[in-house]
C-alpha cells in the first residue's frame, strides 16, 4: 500500500525506491524516519552489511535474524543495474532516454488518482520537467 504522506515528503526518494525495487515499508521508513532515530537494528545492517538501501526496523530485523537476504526484498525493480550496484537516478538517466521515460511511468502510476494540479507539482520537485 502506498503511503502519500512519504510520497509527498519526498517524491523523489520515493519513486526511487520503487525504481529499485525497494520495498514500499522500508521506503516510507527511509522518508518518515530521521537519521538519529533509526533502530539499532537498521544502524547494525548499514554500517555491518552495506545491503544497498535503508531497510525499515522489521526488514533489519528478518535479515539480522537470517530470515531473508538483502536481494531477496528487491521485487519489481526497473533499474538496468544488478542489486545493488546501481547508479543514482539522475546518472543512469543521462544516456539512457528509455530508463527515464520508465521512471517518469512509475511516477504515473504511484499517483493514479491524485488530482493532475498535484501530479504536475511533484514532476516539478523531482526534476521532471520533460514529460511525454
Amino acid at each position: 500500500m502506498m503511503d502519500t504522506l512519504a510520497l509527498f515528503k519526498d517524491p523523489f526518494s520515493f519513486v526511487s525506491g520503487i525504481y529499485y525495487g525497494i520495498p514500499t515499508c522500508c521506503i516510507c521508513s527511509f522518508i518518515s524516519t530521521p537519521i538519529n532515530e533509526r533502530s539499532d537494528e537498521v544502524k547494525q545492517v548499514c554500517s555491518e552489511m552495506k545491503v544497498g538501501f535503508v531497510p525499515c526496523s522489521e526488514c533489519a530485523k528478518r535479515i539480522l535474524d537470517g530470515e531473508v537476504q538483502p536481494d531477496e526484498l528487491i521485487h519489481n525493480r526497473h533499474a538496468k543495474k544488478e542489486f545493488p550496484r546501481s547508479l543514482s537516478p539522475s546518472d543512469e538517466f543521462q544516456n539512457d532516454d528509455d530508463q527515464f521515460i520508465t521512471f517518469i511511468r512509475l511516477l504515473d502510476e504511484i499517483t493514479i488518482n491524485v488530482p493532475e494540479d498535484i501530479k504536475t507539482d511533484l514532476r516539478r520537485r523531482i526534476g521532471c520537467t520533460i514529460y511525454n
